[in-house]
């Protein structure tokens, strides 16, 4: 996967790389086995060192957004300013919504006060429950029931445990958190929600902007930080992310598995 020949060691692969998973040994970047095949290493290394075969090229604008776009976990120090948010989401509330009931909302947290609140309560919740697996009984049964995600598991165990208040593994420094919410009561509402955070992400990449869906917050936000939030009570959190400036440029697009597709 590592052409060794045009490796010049540089790091920024493993600078990139979200499971730790690339060091660099003799001024060569190497492999250490835990590889989710996410191409980001691809997509940054300056040198073309790393071999992935690319089926498809993009020729479109559009098709070359969504293949040029790629989670990003590197910021610049930089605040977005107020009018670019206010256009991003002006343009994204041009979204699909069952019934026209646009009763998706955002919620932007771009104080740093409220970014750090919000990323330790879910990196504390989230350190307890993973050291629930050091129980060698609890331990047995969730390796007997996750099968082979187990190892996924245990890889984020990993991270999650060298975690600290300075090692931002949760929000990557970001400068702003982006919730997307809705009544859980209205029709269809989890589409019109993930229908408008996907406006807004294309929207930012349009605008230079990098982002990162936050799986691992969106599903451990507790009631204290969603009323902290001002988010209301029936309102369901269905999709959060980072928004910034990149700090890395992503030189190429990645191989992307094509969708399983059946036409009658």
């Amino acid at each position: 996967m590592i052409i060794n020949n045009k490796c010049t060691g540089c790091g920024i692969c493993k600078k990139e790389c979200t499971m730790h998973s690339i060091d660099i040994t003799d001024n060569k970047a190497t492999l250490l086995g835990s590889c989710i095949n996410c191409g980001h290493c691809f997509a940054v290394c300056p040198n073309e060192a790393i071999d992935l075969e690319m089926p498809y090229l993009p020729t479109t604008p559009l098709s070359k957004i969504l293949y040029f776009r790629r989670s990003l976990r590197q910021y610049e120090n930089k605040l977005i300013p107020k009018e670019v948010l206010d256009e991003i989401i002006s343009n994204a509330s041009a979204y699909p919504s069952a019934v026209n009931q646009k009763c998706a909302s955002v919620t932007i947290v771009c104080d740093p006060i409220l970014l750090k609140t919000v990323r330790l309560s879910v990196m504390n919740t989230l350190k307890d429950k993973f050291k629930l697996l050091n129980y060698g009984p609890i331990r047995f049964f969730a390796k007997l029931f996750l099968g082979d995600n187990f190892k996924k598991v245990i890889r984020y165990k990993k991270l999650f445990d060298n975690m600290s208040e300075e090692c931002d593994g949760i929000t990557f420094h970001a400068p702003c958190l982006v919730f997307v919410h809705g009544n859980k009561n209205k029709i269809f509402i989890d589409e019109d929600c993930h229908y408008l955070a996907y406006n807004i992400v294309l929207l930012a990449n349009e605008a230079g902007l990098g982002s990162c869906f936050m799986g691992f917050i969106r599903g451990h936000i507790n009631k204290k930080t969603k009323k902290l939030l001002n988010i209301p009570k029936d309102d369901k959190i269905y999709s959060v992310f980072t928004l910034g400036y990149p700090s890395v440029e992503f030189l190429r697009p990645v191989p992307q598995e094509k969708v399983k597709t059946i036409v009658y």
